[in-house]
């Protein structure tokens, strides 16, 4: 959620360069869970 608000604030390469320098895989797509499996959500 912070990426967002750096997005929507900065823009969208600083949100990007943030992630990268946190090493950190932006997940943009609000329907991708990778834990709805183990919550029993799918």
């Amino acid at each position: 959620m912070s990426l967002a608000l750096i997005a929507r604030l900065l823009g969208e390469e600083t949100a990007e360069q943030v992630a990268n320098s946190a090493e950190y895989g932006w997940h943009r797509d609000p329907a991708w869970d990778p834990f709805a499996i183990q919550c029993g959500l799918l």
